[in-house]
């Protein structure tokens, strides 16, 4: 069978790829290199794409754990003389996509140091953080995280689990809680007018000190761009 030969490019990316696993198999994450997520999120997933609606409502099961991710509202600017129009207030939808998943990772990680996250001294730091260019336009980070940080500040988390008592009765346990207590987001399209810092609900972050699974930062660096490496590499971690 003839077969295609290999593209240079393809060839430096599978290469890559070899010897960021060896990396990884051979040399474990020293402290600095470890970052953290909550086990459901790991057993779970946000959407991969921009969901149709933003009035949606996100829903992923594993075993006897379901997750479900409700979309928040707010207000749109617009004139004063009509602040309580129903159509001034709209849906922001879930929380998507590769950024999405890199902020969630990061406000997790920095989470577990205390409930005041840090999101750097401007956009432009957050952005070096996360491991993303600063770029601009509609395609660009800046807007996508913009966006998604707005989505995760707003959303509200459901997570449910399934137990079976000694008797062999089931129940059904319920945790609603959202990640964050708010967000200062402004509208400027400059990158450097960022606030500094969000604060984990109280109620998320208790969660997550007792549930935390440990990433390595170098999987998550060399994933970063892959929804579904992201998904499965999470998934493999907590198992």
């Amino acid at each position: 069978i003839e077969m295609e030969p290999v593209r240079a490019s393809e060839r430096k990316r599978l290469i890559r790829r070899v010897e960021v696993t060896h990396e990884m198999m051979t040399a474990l994450p020293a402290r600095e290199d470890l970052s953290f997520m909550h086990a459901g999120f790991c057993q779970t997933c946000l959407p991969h794409s921009r969901p149709g609606d933003n009035r949606n409502v996100w829903r992923r099961s594993s075993g006897r754990f379901t997750l479900i991710v409700s979309p928040g509202v707010i207000e749109d600017a617009g004139p004063a003389s009509a602040p309580d129009k129903a159509d001034s207030i709209r849906y922001v939808g879930v929380p998507y996509g590769t950024r999405a998943r890199l902020i969630m990772i990061y406000l997790q990680t920095e989470g577990l140091k205390g409930r005041h996250v840090s999101l750097g001294k401007s956009l432009t730091t957050f952005l070096r953080s996360l491991g993303l260019p600063n770029t601009g336009g509609p395609r660009g980070s800046i807007v996508a995280v913009r966006e998604q940080s707005l989505r995760i500040a707003r959303c509200n988390i459901t997570m449910q689990w399934k137990t079976v008592e000694a008797d062999g009765v089931q129940k059904i346990v319920l945790s609603d809680t959202r990640i964050v207590d708010g967000l200062e987001l402004s509208q400027s399209s400059s990158s450097d007018d960022w606030a500094g810092e969000v604060q984990l609900s109280e109620r998320f972050y208790e969660h997550l000190k007792a549930h935390a699974v440990p990433l390595d930062k170098r999987a998550i660096a060399h994933l970063s761009g892959n929804n579904l490496g992201l998904d499965l590499y999470t998934l493999l971690a907590y198992r």
